[in-house]
């Protein structure tokens, strides 16, 4: 299910359970985009969280917290507060 490997890849802001997701993405203000790619059957490329404001914000930290929820109808900006590679990154290899 997309859902569940939502909250497994994402890398930088931990989801602690189905709350946690549901407040994130199932807000009349918020958008939750999945990129895949044919070559990775049924696994995301990337994550994209997106929310819609009326306003350039100064910071994201107020976009992560929620601070307030507006009608999507009156957005003129939709800002992309979280980005999120559902892929493992390669090893670096050592020199000799």
């Amino acid at each position: 299910m997309i859902l569940e490997k939502i909250i497994r890849y994402e890398a930088v802001h931990q989801i602690r359970d189905w709350e946690d997701l549901r407040r994130r993405i199932d807000l009349p203000d918020r958008r939750c985009y999945a990129f895949f790619h044919p070559a990775l059957v049924d696994r995301a490329a990337d994550l994209r969280r997106v929310a819609l404001t009326r306003e350039i914000p100064g910071a994201i930290a107020p976009i992560r917290r929620q601070a307030r929820i507006i009608d999507p109808r009156g957005a003129v900006t939709a800002v992309f507060y979280s980005i999120t590679s559902c892929q493992a990154r390669p090893r670096r290899r050592q020199l000799r």
